[in-house]
């Protein structure tokens, strides 16, 4: 079991955007403590990462190119090819 903070950082997010995803019903924690502090297990951890990976892939990057004259056409196809 992970707390919020460990957990948080697992992901490369903050305590907030957890808090938030719990009052938002996106991501509820495993076990609640009778004091209120959050923990969150292995199975939670591979499930977001998981979901984080997927999204990565479905990325499409965009590149604007261009010269300001003539004379640079290489490097325009420099830039096309990067």
């Amino acid at each position: 079991m992970y707390s919020i903070d460990k957990f948080a950082k697992k992901l490369g997010i903050t305590v907030h955007t957890l808090r938030t995803w719990d009052k938002e019903d996106k991501l509820k924690p495993k076990y609640v403590s009778k004091g209120g502090h959050r923990y969150h297990d292995d199975e939670q951890l591979d499930q977001i990462l998981q979901e984080i990976t997927i999204k990565k892939e479905d990325r499409i990057n965009l590149g604007y190119i261009r010269v300001s004259s003539k004379h640079q056409k290489d490097d325009l196809q420099r830039q096309y090819e990067i």
